[in-house]
């Protein structure tokens, strides 16, 4: 999609219905004609800036800003991406500017633009921009999407200008729901938050989006006739708490979809508790966008449906395809997925090969051939020769009263052996003695080390950051159980 495409929807539907609201999150509405100008005028500031035809640009933005400024450098011409925190990745991007709200170490003083209050009363002063660079040739980049898997590990796809419209096009997590009006909690660094931005504008209706999980969630859910939410298991879980402290009724309000992670019994039993709504579970990747669903009713579990797009297999060690029931690494290709990672050959070598994307997946498929997920290699912990899948783990702890979130990771214990530490975010109906007799008993590998934290540590699209917590927990507590030691405090 050339830039003089997104000029020529917005112009378009400025004019066709201007006073509609064309975005919405938690604090602000914005109406297509107000995108319109506001897009425009932007573009024309960040060109006396500097920023021009093929910079990389950063944006660390909240959503109604970030939704502007976006549409304003595809105007330019720039290879923009989105962040919550730009931090340092390996091998590091050539940041040519990074427009924020606060100065970052990461990119010099005199190649960043703050947006404060005097920045945005010049934006609205400013006369629209009128001719549009926009992209030399559809092959030029222009934008780019983090994903990182649960090492924290920055690695980034990356779209052509040719290829925005077919992302616009796929069909994505949302459309799975088939209710018009929906809310992605996810931000827009994500690549299926960036797809529903664009689709909406392509379509004319509204993009809602939330950038906090917080008192405001509800308020933005309860003001608009919002019909399908979209985030992680975990938003999901603030989500619902959030829903019974503030007494909020939702009638809109028919479809949930989890993605991110695997979703517990735990929280789908709570969703139905809560909610008149059915459960979508959704399976894919910022590296090909999605790749599977299933529906879950209050009486019925679907099995995994394939994309129609997918060609999706099981491997062994030696990498060759395995029969249904066994199970293996998942591997699949999808008609116009990513092939390989921006400036980054090491991991595109290691993640992209045959023509496959490896997601870092293990499972099988079953006899009709939809896919049984059973974790990730990564999450798969080798303790003295006993393999334990953190979902395994995590899926009792999460049951157990008390206990809001929580993740399983594999650390050292003084002695340097590996052993099983289990982080929990609690609230004040847990009970540590009645916890660990209850984790004594069901879990296959009691872990040896419990750590009390405030928040579990997970990347934008949901995932925990298991090494983020390896390198972050400290302070011994009292231990409820002999053998198990307790920390709290988690850095």
């Amino acid at each position: 999609m050339d830039a003089g495409k997104f000029d020529e929807l917005m112009r378009h539907w400025a004019r066709t219905k201007p006073n509609e609201i064309a975005f919405a999150d938690e604090e602000y509405e914005i109406t297509f004609a107000q995108l319109d100008s506001l897009s425009h005028r932007m573009a024309k500031v960040l060109q006396e800036e500097g920023i021009t035809r093929g910079h990389l640009v950063n944006t660390t933005l909240p959503s109604y800003l970030g939704i502007i400024t976006t549409f304003a450098l595809h105007f330019l011409g720039t290879v923009s991406f989105a962040s919550g925190k730009l931090i340092r990745s390996n091998p590091p991007l050539n940041i040519d500017w990074n427009i924020s709200l606060l100065p970052n170490e990461l990119v010099a003083l005199n190649r960043t633009i703050i947006i404060d209050e005097p920045f945005l009363e010049r934006v609205k002063s400013t006369p629209e921009l009128e001719s549009i660079p926009g992209y030399a040739k559809l092959s030029d980049p222009a934008r780019l999407f983090a994903t990182s898997g649960t090492t924290g590990t920055l690695k980034y796809t990356m779209a052509t200008a040719g290829q925005l419209e077919s992302i616009a096009a796929e069909v994505g997590a949302f459309d799975c729901a088939g209710e018009p009006e929906v809310m992605g909690l996810f931000p827009l660094s994500a690549r299926t938050t960036y797809r529903h931005a664009i689709n909406s504008l392509v379509s004319g209706r509204s993009f809602f989006s939330s950038g906090f999980v917080d008192y405001r969630l509800p308020k933005v859910l309860s003001k608009y006739p919002i019909r399908t939410l979209m985030g992680s298991p975990a938003q999901i879980a603030t989500f619902l708490q959030l829903l019974t402290n503030t007494g909020t009724n939702l009638p809109f309000l028919k479809t949930i979809i989890l993605a991110g992670s695997h979703p517990s019994q735990v929280l789908i039993e709570r969703i139905h508790s809560h909610l008149d709504c059915t459960v979508i579970d959704i399976y894919g990747s910022t590296e090909a966008g999605l790749i599977t669903s299933r529906e879950i009713n209050r009486d019925k579990i679907s099995e995994f449906k394939m994309d129609s797009l997918v060609t999706l297999q099981i491997v062994d060690e030696k990498n060759e395809v395995v029969g249904p029931k066994v199970i293996g690494e998942v591997r699949y290709r999808k008609l116009g997925m990513a092939d390989s990672y921006y400036a980054n050959p090491g991991a595109t070598t290691q993640f992209f090969r045959e023509g496959f994307f490896y997601p870092g997946d293990y499972g099988y498929l079953n006899s009709a051939g939809a896919l049984v997920l059973e974790g990730r290699l990564d999450e798969v912990f080798n303790l003295g020769g006993v393999k334990i899948g953190a979902e395994a783990v995590e899926e009792i702890a999460q049951a157990q009263l008390g206990v809001i979130d929580c993740a399983a990771f594999a650390m050292l214990d003084p002695s340097g052996i590996e052993i099983l530490g289990l982080a929990l975010v609690t609230d004040d109906d847990f009970d540590l003695e009645r916890f660990g007799k209850v984790l004594g008993k069901k879990v296959p590998v009691v872990p040896q080390a419990l750590f009390k934290i405030s928040s579990i540590p997970r990347n934008e699209n949901g995932k925990v950051l298991r090494q983020a917590l390896k390198e972050g927990v400290k302070v011994p507590l009292k231990s409820p159980l002999p053998g198990l030691l307790l920390r709290g405090n988690c850095a």
